[in-house]
């Protein structure tokens, strides 16, 4: 089974075993859903502002993209890398002009698993959680999950999840 579940319920081997913990209790992590751990704070920029703009959000934030919204709706991501041969030309071409789809996105309604699932193909690294009217609401990363996995184990202790219940830092 190669689901988060079934791996953490099936360790590889005695690396991940022992990593992972043998009272592991994945099954509490299972009826999480994605509103329970996302960061409801995600670093975005509004569509018609500059790429000069953009790179310096980035720089502020330490973070390599922005969700692209206009009025609170998801409109894509921009990537710190697509951003440099368009910086080389102009810096007030609008984010809108070059913002990918997001390459993930779920429901606040979702169960984790799903966003997990999208997380660990290794395809993205972050799922945009948007509500029925395409509104962000947040995203939930990698960071998450593992903050949710150790709070899990630990019995709600971990320092992880006190981030991640703090909002993780984005804005």
């Amino acid at each position: 089974d190669d689901t988060p579940d079934g791996i953490l319920r099936n360790p590889a081997n005695e690396f991940v075993a022992s990593f992972v913990g043998r009272a592991a209790k994945p099954e509490a992590a299972s009826n999480l859903l994605v509103r329970d751990v996302l960061n409801s704070e995600p670093v975005t920029i509004e569509s018609e502002r500059g790429l000069g703009e953009a790179l310096k959000r980035m720089q502020q934030y330490k973070v390599d993209s922005l969700l692209v919204v206009s009025n609170g709706q998801l409109r894509g991501l921009v990537r710190s890398r697509d951003l440099i041969p368009y910086l080389q030309r102009n810096e007030s071409i609008p984010v809108a002009d070059i913002a990918l789809p997001a390459p993930a996105v779920v429901g606040p309604d979702a169960p984790l698993s799903e966003a997990a699932e999208k997380l660990v193909s290794g395809e993205v690294h972050l799922v945009v959680v948007v509500d029925d009217n395409g509104h962000v609401e947040g995203v939930v990363t990698r960071a998450s999950l593992v903050g949710v996995l150790l709070d899990t184990w630990n019995g709600g202790s971990s320092i992880a999840s006190e981030q991640v219940a703090a909002g993780g830092g984005g804005r």
